[in-house]
C-alpha cells in the first residue's frame, strides 16, 4: 500500500501530459474537432496543466503513508 501515491501521482501526470499533447497538437496528434475539448482548447489545457501539476507535487511531495487504507 505505500506505493499507492506514486501510482495516483504518475497517473495524473501521464494523463496530463497526454491532454496536453492532444491540445497543443504536438507530434501531429490532435482532440477531434466535434469533441469537447476540441471546441474548448482553453479548458484542455487547462485541465492538462492542472493534472500535470498535481502529478508532479504527489510524486516529490507524498510520502508512503499519505493515503492511509
Amino acid at each position: 500500500m505505500s506505493f499507492l501515491p506514486y501510482v495516483f501521482g504518475g497517473v495524473r501526470l501521464l494523463l496530463g501530459v497526454a491532454i496536453l499533447v492532444n491540445a497543443i497538437g504536438l507530434f501531429g496528434k490532435q482532440f477531434k474537432a466535434d469533441s469537447f475539448f476540441g471546441k474548448n482548447k482553453g479548458i484542455a489545457i487547462a485541465l492538462g496543466a492542472f493534472l500535470l501539476l498535481s502529478g508532479l507535487y504527489t510524486l516529490f511531495f507524498s510520502t508512503a503513508d499519505t493515503y492511509r487504507v
